[in-house]
């Protein structure tokens, strides 16, 4: 097992990755003209995990559900739900970029004029990081 690909490191333990389903295509695979079921068209995917990132042994880093003889489904991997890579401790969270918090980016912290605060959680998300209920989201294109 290596290690997963990071796009980009928000706070420990929660980092971007590229939608392993679609490829970070943004499309379907199998349906040209539709939206990733995954990843919503953002091609890539919030994580948030305990430790360190590797790839998803069940799905081959694919994304997809495994079927028979070493062929794969067009669902997403219930290990990793589709990223493509799992925490070391077997505990990740796997959410669309389209749900992270608009006020702190997914972060959890509150945002302040260098960086964010690591002792105040986001007034918007209560430092969860996602978009509250009924709240803004941030859509990334």
């Amino acid at each position: 097992m290596g290690l997963a690909s990071i796009i980009e490191v928000l706070a420990p333990g929660r980092s971007i990755v590229a939608c392993a389903f679609c490829g970070a295509t943004g499309i379907e695979p199998g349906a040209p003209t539709t939206v990733c079921s995954v990843c919503s068209g953002s091609r890539q995917l919030l994580v948030q995990h305990s430790d360190t990132l590797l790839t998803c042994v069940q799905c081959s880093a694919t994304g997809h559900k495994p079927a028979a003889r070493g062929r794969f489904t067009r669902q997403a991997c219930p290990e990793c739900r589709g990223a493509g890579c799992i925490s070391q401790a077997g505990t990740t969270h796997v959410l669309n970029l389209r749900q992270r918090c608009q006020r702190c980016g997914g972060v959890g912290s509150e945002p302040a004029d260098f960086g964010y605060t690591k002792n105040q959680p986001c007034s918007a998300c209560s430092g969860s990081g996602t978009a509250p209920p009924g709240g803004h989201i941030r859509i990334l294109t």
